[in-house]
């Protein structure tokens, strides 16, 4: 499963991007995704409004806050942003209705200007307040699926109270069923393509497409990776 995961994954940055005008594809199997999501002054507007798309047409595939048929949800969907602070949000509870989570993403504040890169917070943030059942984590359902995504376009600021990314992220290789996905962007520096494959188990999970650009234009591909056969 996890070879299948991440050769599908894989498509996300190498394949032909979606077609405009090309319908959404929809995913029947349940499942709990968090985002963590890089704002930082690095982060152009226009890319950042990509990342808020990207975020959301995710979510509409997943059916974030749809009910199954057995009255459970199909998808709940978290996002954790990151500059100077990190900040929750929504987490996975909260987006257990239609149009929560959407609205959620369309709130989110754009870069913040001159922001440094504080990726480690919001690691922290997420494995003490989003990844837990008390805030929606369907962690003891086998049949959902666990999807852990952190995404950005540069190296963490590293400073005296640091705590190394590769070693902030450890706590989600320890959870059962979870996929740890990290998404550098654009990134040119081999010390932070490093950092992206610190952040994953398997070297696969690691990934680098070119633009944000890229990232949207293949998401149907993203999609596919959790639910193969659609």
């Amino acid at each position: 499963m996890k070879e299948a995961l991440k050769l599908c994954f894989l498509l996300l940055v190498v394949s032909v991007g979606l077609s405009e005008g090309q319908t959404p594809i929809k995913c029947s199997r349940k499942t709990d995704i968090i985002f963590v999501v890089d704002r930082s002054g690095s982060v152009k507007e226009d890319d950042y409004k990509q990342m808020r798309s990207f975020l959301t047409t995710v979510g509409e595939a997943l059916q974030v806050g749809v009910q199954s048929g057995d009255g459970d949800v199909y998808g709940h969907a978290a996002v954790v942003t990151f500059s100077e602070e990190a900040a929750k949000e929504i987490n996975l509870e909260e987006s257990d209705t239609p149009g929560a989570f959407a609205a959620a993403v369309k709130r989110m504040s754009g870069p913040e200007a001159g922001g440094r890169t504080k990726t480690h917070l919001a690691l922290k943030l997420a494995d003490e307040e989003v990844a837990i059942e008390s805030a929606g984590y369907r962690e003891s359902e086998s049949d959902v699926a666990k999807i852990f995504v952190v995404i950005t376009d540069g190296e963490q600021t590293q400073d005296s109270r640091s705590t190394y990314v590769g070693e902030a992220i450890k706590p989600f290789f320890d959870r059962d069923m979870m996929q740890v996905f990290a998404i550098g962007v654009g990134l040119q520096k081999d010390s932070a393509k490093q950092e992206i494959r610190d952040m994953v188990e398997e070297p696969g999970n690691a990934m680098f497409p070119a633009s944000y650009s890229d990232l949207i234009g293949n998401v149907n591909n993203f999609i596919r990776s959790f639910c193969p056969g659609i």
